[in-house]
């Protein structure tokens, strides 16, 4: 999350969070269907994300809804091939790979 105009941020302080539009910039790699949107302020933007959360819509109505399904952290660490196979049979193209459990984290 960035303010919009590129201010500078004094350390310590959250006011630009509070008082400034602000907008989500993601990695390259990632498709961001918010790319182009603001917000008036981080809690703004917080509870449109918490209230797309809750009622399973996180793009506003209107507007073009890719499909999207949150999965929690705690069941893919627990349930990882649970997961992968329900994802699967909701329709998550997946490559020819069998799935395996990864044991091990990267160094």
């Amino acid at each position: 999350v960035f303010p919009v105009k590129k201010a500078c941020r004094k350390l310590g302080s959250v006011n630009w969070m509070l008082h400034n539009n602000v907008h989500l910039r993601t990695s390259d790699w990632y498709n961001n269907p918010f790319s182009s949107r603001t917000w008036g302020s981080v809690p703004e933007l917080w509870a449109q994300y918490a209230s797309g959360f809750l009622s399973g819509a996180l793009i506003p109505h209107g507007e073009h809804r890719p499909l999207c399904l949150i999965v929690r952290s705690e069941d893919i660490l627990r349930n990882p091939r649970v997961i992968v196979e329900e994802l699967t049979r909701l329709g998550l193209p997946r490559n020819g790979n069998p799935f395996e459990v990864i044991k091990d984290s990267l160094p």
